[in-house]
């Protein structure tokens, strides 16, 4: 059975979440409903676009390789793990993560909660009669609609999407927060995600960008760690402790040991086994988007 046809940034999980409206399958219970669709059992999360069970109803419903790439570039949160891709990966050969299936669940303070755009509900079902979950609010530390500018709305009980649709919330959800920082996030992760959608190989290009600014090469020794320590004491104070504690659990106030960003993600030292979630990389870039043309303020503000 075909799932009904993708919304513009519609997210993979919600086309079959409206795929188990329209089947007639809403009142069977869960392991029935994948059963009949032959996809294996799974909590639905909404930023894993390389989990193995994403990988999986991606390939039941399109089993054509290009066509699961831009599904995934376009229906999910992926375009940022273009940055974490080994150089010499082959974007369409993607599989799945080493088959790990929570890779995107590692401790990180961004919010992974499902969250929607009340506006974007309410132009949804006047156009087409229903609303639908959007691939880029759940973008790694989004919490505003890129269109309408205003605060995405979200629940604790939307921690994994219980085949409802974003409508259904808008009498309980709330609207996300912002700090300073995060305002400043929404324009460059969104700037970001639209980059690398239309040009993948770009997110490599900016890793070799950033290499050359702060003047790492490829070939890191432990004994560059001094100036892997000097980078990284500046961009913790360029960033602020607001900024960091907001993206990474380590450095909450009550931790000891804070994550050397640079170090574990610049140098082969650091790196674990697969791929490293692209926060790191997003960290990075963020701290240098004034020194790089593409993220610079003006262009960001252009298309933010």
């Amino acid at each position: 059975m075909a799932l009904p046809p993708l919304m513009s940034d519609e997210h993979i999980y919600s086309v079959l979440t409206r795929h188990r409206f329209l089947s007639g399958q809403l009142y069977v219970n869960d392991k029935r409903f994948f059963a009949l669709n032959q996809i294996n059992y799974h909590w639905l999360r909404s930023q894993t676009p390389f989990c193995a069970y994403m990988q999986e109803v991606i390939q039941r419903f399109y089993p054509d390789k290009e066509t699961q790439f831009n599904l995934r570039l376009h229906h999910t949160p992926f375009a940022p793990w273009l940055l974490s891709l080994p150089s010499e990966a082959k974007s369409l050969a993607l599989t799945s993560s080493g088959l790990r299936k929570n890779l995107e669940e590692s401790p990180f303070a961004v919010n992974r909660q499902w969250r929607f755009c009340p506006q974007c509900v309410l132009e949804e079902r006047s156009a087409a009669g229903f609303s639908y979950w959007h691939a880029s609010h759940h973008l790694p530390g989004a919490s505003r609609c890129s269109i309408h500018k205003t605060a995405l709305h979200t629940h604790s009980h939307l921690r994994y999407l219980n085949f409802t649709l974003p409508h259904q919330w808008l009498s309980t959800a709330s609207p996300m927060k912002q700090s300073q920082w995060q305002c400043d996030w929404q324009t460059f992760i969104y700037r970001l995600n639209t980059l690398f959608q239309g040009r993948p190989n770009l997110a490599q290009e900016l890793v070799q960008e950033v290499r050359e600014l702060l003047q790492i090469g490829n070939d890191v020794k432990r004994s560059d760690k001094p100036h892997f320590d000097k980078q990284f004491a500046q961009m913790k104070q360029d960033l602020g402790i607001d900024c960091l504690q907001g993206l990474f659990t380590s450095f909450a106030s009550h931790r000891k040991q804070q994550t050397h960003i640079l170090w574990v993600t610049l140098s082969p030292f650091g790196q674990t086994k697969g791929l490293r979630h692209p926060l790191y990389w997003l960290a990075i870039l963020f701290w240098l988007r004034h020194k790089i043309p593409l993220l610079s303020d003006g262009n960001l503000h252009a298309h933010g």
